[in-house]
């Protein structure tokens, strides 16, 4: 494929710089078109005004997807083929509607109109190179038909259509950054630019833009500027198509009222009746084009417990990715081996299972990187230049990364807990514009990460490998964790009671501790088992303020130490014990009649997972309940999902990879014997309780730099920062799921609870 794009992409230079050039000095004015009019006012009032000069004759029409420029190329159309005119139309974006198109020809001249459709001529290319090799070939089109006059119409280049997908991602194996890329769009300006000299038209070109951005006053304005492979570019960076321009318009409104004017803004200055020229130099990209920050309005989120993000995007994933596809190469690339080297049917079907997975790693990791950006997005990237965020100290990577360059996460992440980057300020209004400065590729360091440490440990999961991971986790030491946890050092979900003002942290895990207990309908004297117990926070409730018997198992001994400590201190010390053992080590006998289980389930593993729940089951009375707080990913994922997820495997949470979308875990569930009686969603109360965190950790900055060094700070300043975020958007989320045994036996009418508004006078049928 390179070799053949290579092949092209010399023919059509040799037949555009040299052959063309070569006779436009004694061609010149063979097919002189004389003053061309468009039919909108703006256009051709300016036009007139403005002296065709021998270099600039394109005239462009520039906005977002769906801004009405196609149609005001039919407007355009209609017009310019009323005269012996002749429109070389190059549907590049496939949008040609020949009914609109007609339609419009028959509101200007309804007695001619199949005379100059037939003026019209339109040429389909695929990609930037089919476009270039077309335009190529205009002239020899034009003086084979004896068209003494034409317009060049092209419909429409930017956004998506600079390039394709699959030249994108051939060119990028070749040379790095696309350098052929900005090669070939250079081409195209210069093919352009040279045709219309010869055959002495004018061009019309729709640019499409895929971003908005704000100026210095609020005021919305377009922003030249398009992705590939996730990395941004600007026109300033093919400056030569400045010099081409005659004259360029903002395209305002949606499609001209009733295809007659067309509303447009000059973004230096505007004039009274809507329509503005920005005159021959064109688009100026200046310092002050480019907005200080963005100004992007999002409306307060529902509660002042949770953070107001500031700017809201979506990343490509789930959407993009195409199963059909990937099906596709499932069966074909075992297919092809077949047919070279003449394998059976049955070496075939081996071969199929054994690559289907390499296969699909392999096409998610190229995926991730050559994916675009979704376009129905919220509002604009503040497309500021990554100095804004970082300080990027390592001299190479400084070099490899600046300005409009944006960073892999996961390479930010590990060279600024090197040292290597310092951030510009508060972490988390950093990571809000994330988007404007990082992309969430799979990088070689994660597929690493992945491929030999994260599923060895997936299928592994023996106590030695949970208790390692455990106690080098969180026996680091209390104060460690207290300076995000606060006096409950519960290191769990809080939960928001009141949403109409900000909560403390306090307040957070307490409305929790009691929504559970209150759930779990716990009575003086229950048997309470709290699997996972942290430091011991639930049980001593519980057995305080409800007077169970409450035990809890964890592998932590700083945390055993500590639970049994204030077990003591709040007087229930009879009421409440912690064990330091791990869970499947947990006293069976006698059965208990409430059992919890807050987030420790994940580390559990997706291959124990089953039978963890099958021992829960065996120690839980027949009428008992069961309630199981998990953390899971959405099911619609993303890449940024998928760069979060990993990070805290590796950092925070190593080992708890049964952190699955609800649908798996109520599936382990119902196999395991167990019928699920309620199931709340309870990410945006993480989020709440995650900026508690986040502020702790950050106003005992010092005293934790001064313990356990940068590094350890920096790690969970990005783990807090960033996960606000992500429970925040529903990347990650936790599940409350009150279970009990699926017997038949079972009172289920002890948990009727009133529907919401019973009782109240909200009308009648």
């Amino acid at each position: 494929m390179l070799s053949e794009l290579e092949k092209l992409l010399s023919q059509v230079e040799s037949e555009t710089g040299r052959e063309l050039a070569g006779s436009v000095a004694s061609e010149q004015a063979e097919l002189g078109s004389g003053h061309i009019r468009t039919g909108i006012d703006a256009i051709d009032a300016d036009l007139s005004t403005v002296p065709r000069s021998y270099a600039r004759r394109v005239i462009e029409l520039v906005g977002l997807p769906g801004s009405g420029k196609t149609q005001s190329l039919y407007h355009i159309c209609a017009t310019v083929t009323t005269t012996p005119t002749h429109i070389l139309y190059f549907n590049v974006d496939g949008k040609l509607d020949l009914r609109k198109l007609s339609q419009a020809i028959d509101r200007h001249s309804p007695a001619s109109s199949k005379e100059a459709l037939k003026r019209i001529h339109v040429f389909s290319p695929h990609s930037t190179l089919e476009l270039v090799a077309s335009l190529a070939m205009a002239p020899k089109y034009v003086k084979e038909r004896q068209i003494s006059s034409c317009v060049i119409v092209i419909d429409s280049v930017g956004g998506n259509y600079w390039i394709d997908r699959k030249e994108a991602a051939c060119l990028r194996l070749k040379i790095k950054r696309a350098t052929a890329w900005f090669r070939l769009q250079q081409l195209f300006v210069d093919t352009l630019q040279t045709v219309c000299q010869r055959l002495d038209c004018l061009a019309v070109v729709a640019h499409t833009l895929l971003l908005t951005g704000f100026d210095s006053t609020g005021k919305e304005q377009l922003e030249r500027s398009f992705m590939v492979n996730n990395r941004e570019y600007r026109d300033s960076m093919i400056p030569r198509w400045q010099t081409v321009l005659l004259a360029s318009y903002l395209l305002e409104a949606a499609a001209c009222q009733e295809t007659t004017r067309v509303l447009f803004r000059n973004r230096q200055r505007s004039t009274a009746d809507g329509h503005a020229f920005v005159g021959p130099s064109g688009f100026r990209n200046t310092k002050e084009s480019v907005p200080a920050a963005s100004k992007q309005q999002v409306k307060p989120w529902g509660s002042p417990s949770i953070a107001t993000p500031t700017l809201l995007r979506e990343c490509g994933g789930a959407r993009e990715f195409s199963s059909y596809m990937l099906y596709a190469l499932i069966a074909g690339v075992p297919y092809v081996l077949k047919r070279m080297f003449g394998f059976s049917l049955g070496t075939y079907l081996v071969l199929a299972a054994i690559l289907a997975l390499p296969i699909g790693g392999l096409s998610l990791l190229a995926h991730s990187w050559i994916v675009r950006t979704p376009t129905d997005q919220e509002g604009a990237l503040p497309n500021q230049p990554l100095e804004t965020y970082m300080t990027i100290l390592d001299k190479e990577l400084k070099n490899k990364y600046h300005g409009n360059v944006k960073i892999p996460m996961e390479e930010f992440f590990e060279r600024y807990f090197d040292g290597d980057i310092d951030l510009t300020g508060d972490a988390l209004e950093i990571f809000e514009k994330r988007y404007d400065w990082a992309f969430f590729p799979i990088t070689i360091n994660v597929a690493k990460f992945f491929l030999l440490q994260w599923i060895p440990e997936l299928l592994w999961h023996s106590k030695k490998q949970d208790e390692t991971q455990v106690r080098d986790h969180y026996d680091r030491g209390d104060d460690f964790y207290a300076a995000f946890l606060g006096d409950r050092m519960v290191y769990t979900s809080g939960l928001i009671g009141d949403a109409s003002k900000r909560e403390t942290l306090e307040e957070l895990q307490d409305n929790k501790l009691r929504d559970v207990c209150e759930r779990m309908q716990m009575r003086p004297g229950d048997r309470h088992l709290d699997l996972g117990c942290g430091w011991g926070t639930l049980v001593a409730y519980a057995a305080k303020n409800y007077g169970t018997q409450s035990v809890g198992v964890t592998l932590g001994r700083n945390q055993t130490k500590f639970g049994n400590e204030r077990a003591r201190l709040w007087g229930v010390a009879d009421k409440a014990s912690l064990l330091c053992m791990d869970y499947r080590d947990t006293p069976r006998r006698p059965r208990y009649n409430r059992i919890t289980c807050l987030e420790m389930a994940e580390h559990v593993g997706v291959r124990k997972f089953q039978e963890f729940l099958l021992q829960v089951r065996d120690m839980l009375e027949d009428d008992g309940l069961f309630y199981l707080q998990i953390a899971g990913l959405r099911g619609a994922w993303q890449y940024e999902d998928f760069s979060w997820g990993l990070f805290m495997a590796k950092y925070i949470f190593p080992g708890a990879d049964a952190s699955c979308p609800l649908n798996w875990v109520v599936a382990q569930l119902e196999s395991a014997g167990f019928e699920v009686r309620s199931v709340d969603t309870i990410g945006v109360h993480y989020s709440a309780t995650l900026s508690r965190w986040y502020e702790n950790w950050m106003a005992n900055r010092d005293q934790i730099v001064k313990s356990y060094g940068k590094r350890w700070f920096r790690i969970w300043e990005i783990f807090l920062a960033w996960s606000i975020i992500i429970a925040r958007q529903g990347s990650s989320t936790c599940y409350q799921i009150l279970a009990h045994k699926n017997r038949n036996s079972f009172d289920r009418g002890s948990l009727v609870r009133a529907p919401l508004g019973y009782g109240m006078p909200s009308g009648s049928i």
